[in-house]
């Protein structure tokens, strides 16, 4: 399963995974693709485009709308696990 995949995955690669750590365009291009499915990614994009380029919602619209559509999918993730675990014990 993707647990045991995780688990296999040497730690260089989940130190290169952060992108607070440094930039994206550093990291391997599949690692790029791999992270922007990560809301990180967008966050840390949308908290510098306001004060450092004082960027209005027509540039930063993407990361805007990606961090609401990722938290509800993850939510929704969750909330699944969370009956499916609820029923198994009942």
């Amino acid at each position: 399963m993707l647990r045991d995949l995780i688990a296999r995955m040497p730690a260089k690669v989940w130190s290169m995974a952060p992108v607070v750590q440094g930039p994206a365009r550093n990291m391997p291009q599949t690692l790029q693709i791999l992270m922007q499915a990560a809301p990180t990614t967008h966050f840390v994009e949308l908290g510098q485009a306001a004060p450092y380029r004082c960027a209005g919602i027509a540039v930063v619209w993407k990361p805007f709308a990606f961090l609401p559509v990722t938290g509800a999918l993850l939510f929704a993730l969750s909330l699944a696990r969370f009956r499916r675990t609820i029923s198994q014990m009942a």
